[in-house]
């Protein structure tokens, strides 16, 4: 949820997985984040566009990620319908990361016009430190489901390749009272010290006719600016 995404294309409904921001056949996205690589901080370019995981930024630092996505309607409209999103969080001590995403549209709920989700997360262990794999935690709140959402992640990195696995419960996703779960993965693939390429898939495991959903996907080329903090998606 919530960092520098990649271009991408996505599902109705599922995106609601891993982020903050919904949306229908997603068609081109421009980021600007945090780069990170200090203090063992993931990098962007070791993150796909839907799946921060265990990212927590590096301590004392404040975070600001935008996310502009573009929907287009089907034929004959092609309506085109844009879903900015923006996360401002905190990196603390401990490897925590405390913050929000805010929405200015929601899909989640009808008539809904400014999405909140507060989240707290933790990197409970890290390959570099010396565990066999990344793990980390999440919990959030989102103010138009009006619940509390869960997710747990697994990422390792073998050479230039790493790969990362996510799932979520999901409390009254669609606003129908129901608890959903999730599963995602995803995989980063430097090819060079500032490019990397991405894509991660998720889906929304007991779903049913009624909430539309499908697998959101996503697919992009990360761009470290050298001697600057930001990374371009």
């Amino acid at each position: 949820m919530h960092t520098a995404r990649g271009n991408e294309r996505t599902g109705d409904r599922s995106v609601r997985v891993l982020s903050a921001a919904r949306g229908a056949a997603a068609c081109a996205l421009i980021a600007v984040g945090g780069l990170g690589e200090a203090a063992g901080a993931q990098s962007l370019l070791d993150r796909p566009p839907n799946l921060s995981g265990s990212w927590v930024g590096n301590p004392g630092t404040v975070y600001f990620n935008f996310v502009h996505r573009f929907t287009a309607s089907d034929a004959p409209q092609r309506k085109v319908s844009n879903f900015p999103t923006f996360l401002v969080a905190a990196g603390l001590p401990y490897r925590l990361l405390v913050g929000f995403n805010y929405a200015t549209n929601s899909e989640l709920a009808p008539r809904y016009p400014n999405e909140w989700e507060f989240f707290a997360r933790h990197h409970l262990f890290r390959q570099d430190d010396g565990a066999p794999l990344d793990l980390g935690g999440q919990v959030a709140y989102n103010l138009a489901a009006e619940g509390v959402d869960g997710e747990i992640s697994a990422a390792r990195r073998a050479g230039p390749l790493r790969v990362i696995g996510a799932a979520r419960i999901l409390a009254n996703p669609f606003v129908v009272g129901e608890t959903r779960f999730a599963l995602g993965g995803g995989a980063t693939l430097r090819v060079a010290r500032y490019l990397a390429l991405a894509g991660d898939v998720a889906q929304v495991l007991n779903e049913d006719d009624a909430t539309d959903s499908r697998a959101a996907w996503s697919a992009g080329v990360h761009i470290g600016i050298p001697y600057t903090p930001h990374t371009l998606s």
